[in-house]
């Protein structure tokens, strides 16, 4: 926090943090197929033992030899493991009649780590579109929004960007970086019989980019990360009388 007085840096805020989080014994429900892969792979079972936690999770018919009674339960099998940075930047300074804001988020991951419990076997997801909502997991984000207050009227632009992944499961293929605009405004009533009463109005997506097709994913995409189409959004706030 500045400990300047001058007002183009009073109202100026930087933060920067550095995050490494463990999970041990993660519950998640595993893919049948899995087991068997697990246990004819050494990493995973290096011994080819019978008695090895993923062989155990499946039988096979006595005559046919066929694979028969999967498990299909959660339980604890993966570690996870994540570290990066985080910079903040937050700024405000008067402008002419009315005032400047400024907020910046960026976000580097080092990596994000999986690995099954009990064995060698680990995988590098950072960097990665996996086409399912919520598991990418892109290198860099960025989060710019600059705004101009007069009164009782904001206006406010927006830019953000994603760095380009890898399809986990096609590594071949490799999804584009990405940059999103958007535009907003916003007015509050501050007299009258309206006071206390807000209305914003913005557009998302201002250019229309299309998210990319991960083919025989859910959804097609991973719409936690991308925007499907441009959009109009209006809503307004709330106001109390005493």
């Amino acid at each position: 926090t500045s400990r300047f007085s001058h007002a183009l840096v009073s109202n100026l805020q930087v933060s920067l943090d550095w995050y490494r989080i463990e999970i041990t014994d993660k519950i998640r429900q595993m893919f049948p197929e899995q087991y068997v892969q697990y246990c004819y792979d050494a990493r995973y079972n290096p011994d080819f033992s019978l008695s090895n936690q993923w062989c155990t999770m499946f039988a096979r018919d006595s005559a046919t030899g066929e694979i028969e009674d999967i498990r299909n339960i959660n339980w604890n099998a993966f570690n996870w493991d994540t570290s990066g940075l985080d910079l903040q930047v937050d700024w405000r300074f008067d402008l002419g009649p009315g005032q400047v804001g400024v907020n910046w988020f960026v976000s580097w991951q080092d990596e994000w780590t999986e690995s099954v419990i009990d064995s060698s076997a680990s995988t590098e997801y950072s960097g990665t579109i996996a086409g399912y909502p919520g598991f990418s997991q892109p290198e860099w984000k960025s989060n710019l929004h600059l705004s101009y207050a007069w009164r009782d009227l904001t206006l406010g632009a927006g830019w953000r960007y994603i760095s380009a992944m890898t399809d986990v499961f096609v590594p071949e293929y490799q999804t584009p970086s990405v940059d999103y605009f958007s535009l907003d405004a916003s007015y509050e009533f501050s007299s009258g019989p309206l006071e206390g009463l807000s209305f914003v109005l913005g557009i998302e997506n201002l250019t229309d980019e299309d998210p990319p097709i991960l083919d025989g994913r859910q959804a097609n995409t991973d719409p936690s990360h991308r925007d499907r189409v441009a959009f109009m959004r209006v809503c307004s706030g709330k106001f109390e009388r005493g």
